[in-house]
């Protein structure tokens, strides 16, 4: 399926957006705030990130929705279940592919960091505190359970547990870039990350295509947030929660996440 187009995808991820939705990303991130998309520069072996709030001004610009659904048909592009996408001559696929969490580059170097340049631009005014803020669309690791032998069986499941393994180093790494900032006096930095503690039966990476499981994650999400962020309702939509964070990283699977509801696995496949 990944060597083929797949144009229910692309029409769904089309309807899904329009100039009312870009209008509505410009207008809610215009007062310093960034939205940030991460792909993988396939050519290049690098992590790819997406200024949307670019993408949307495009968008309207332009009268089409092409360049915000070109970056989320990008970070979609999970090797294996749906096609890379072409874009300026290179070729993008699921930012997972890189890692699931990016936080800047340069980290050996104090002068590249945010903490160096603001003092290097602003010598006379405090550092303010940088806040990571990471959302995990599943458990932190994959259940346990009984492998089964078949080589389809264990690509997948290697798979779940590399992604696994990866996110635990990701979050390991970003303390550590926390605590070592702080170190060299480069201001003061704040991690937190939220995942679902309950075991998801089978795991959830092989049902991101399966709508009533991915409604349910979205529905438990919110009421995570209601209870971990006092005074929000249970409810929130997709822009609002953009609202709380000063950096959000989404992976392919966060896209996803999305649009999920909108559309089903049979929505995907049919041409």
């Amino acid at each position: 399926m990944s060597l083929a187009r797949v144009p229910g995808l692309e029409r769904a991820v089309g309807e899904a957006f329009d100039q009312s939705t870009a209008q509505q990303i410009v207008d809610k991130t215009s007062p310093g705030r960034l939205l940030l998309i991460q792909s993988t520069n396939l050519d290049w072996a690098f992590p790819a990130v997406f200024n949307f709030v670019t993408a949307a001004k495009k968008s309207l610009a332009e009268n089409n929705t092409e360049s915000m659904t070109d970056v989320v048909l990008a970070s979609a592009a999970i090797p294996g279940m749906f096609p890379p996408r072409e874009m300026n001559g290179f070729l993008y696929v699921d930012g997972g592919v890189e890692g699931n969490f990016y936080y800047g580059s340069h980290p050996s170097k104090p002068v590249n960091t945010f903490g160096g340049i603001w003092k290097r631009k602003h010598p006379d005014i405090p550092i303010p505190k940088t806040r990571y803020w990471v959302i995990i669309n599943g458990n932190l690791r994959e259940s346990p359970k009984t492998s089964e032998t078949g080589w389809a069986s264990i690509a997948s499941r290697s798979l779940e547990v590399s992604v696994g393994s990866d996110q635990v180093v990701a979050l390991r790494q970003l303390y550590s870039i926390a605590d070592l900032t702080q170190l060299r006096g480069l201001g003061q930095v704040e991690v937190r990350w939220i995942a679902i503690n309950e075991p998801l039966k089978d795991g959830v990476f092989p049902k991101i295509s399966d709508n009533k499981q991915m409604q349910r994650l979205s529905d438990l999400g919110e009421r995570l947030v209601a209870i971990r962020i006092p005074g929000t309702q249970p409810h929130l939509d997709v822009l609002t929660m953009r609202s709380f964070l000063l950096m959000m990283i989404l992976s392919a699977v966060s896209g996803l996440l999305l649009f999920s509801n909108r559309m089903s696995n049979k929505q995907l496949m049919n041409s």
